[in-house]
């Protein structure tokens, strides 16, 4: 929160997603809470207070629809969700291809943002267990994975959240293969 203009006491921004997450569990519905940002936040500040939400569990979606009032341009609420997709023939080949997001992720983490690199074999393996964690977190609602492994998982995520669209994001370094993937993914969502 902002600091007080009398007095030095106020909540930070992460005190209000703690005491947030802290509470949620004892109450039946989302909390409807906001987290007040001083004027000087950076990008990284507001990132860290949506993934740390989101990492606590935080109930957005419900808050969304619970809040919901109708306007001229929605009557009720819609909900779309970005869902990091990597489909391929098979288990395999997704998780080799997948290895370019998770070195991207890996980037993010450790502040070094570079343009997307290509595959690399057992890249996961070679990593750190708290580095596997923290891109498993990060990647979380990923879909990778053969045909039957993306409609189960995109079957899975609707069931989780009964999101109205997805909007599928293909990390796949080679272009053939992310409109490849994407097809996959439209056959199993068709089948």
């Amino acid at each position: 929160a902002n600091p007080a203009s009398v007095g030095g006491r106020f909540i930070a921004a992460m005190g209000h997603v703690r005491m947030m997450a802290a509470a949620q569990p004892f109450l039946s519905g989302a909390i409807s809470k906001t987290v007040n940002l001083p004027h000087d936040s950076t990008v990284q500040t507001i990132e860290e207070v949506f993934l740390q939400s989101w990492k606590l569990g935080l109930k957005a979606i419900a808050l969304y629809r619970g809040e919901f009032r109708p306007s001229a341009s929605l009557a009720q609420p819609y909900v779309m969700i970005g869902v990091p997709l990597i489909a391929a023939a098979t288990d395999a080949e997704a998780e080799f291809l997948a290895s370019s997001v998770h070195q991207r992720v890996l980037g993010i983490l450790h502040g070094d943002r570079r343009c997307l690199p290509p595959p690399v074999k057992d890249f996961i393996a070679s990593l750190h267990p708290q580095e596997r964690a923290a891109i498993g977190q990060f990647l979380a609602a990923a879909v990778i994975g053969g045909p039957s492994t993306v409609r189960a998982g995109l079957a899975a995520l609707k069931q989780a959240t009964a999101a109205d669209e997805f909007m599928l994001v293909c990390d796949i370094f080679d272009p053939d293969l992310r409109l490849r993937s994407l097809d996959i993914a439209a056959a199993a969502c068709k089948a």
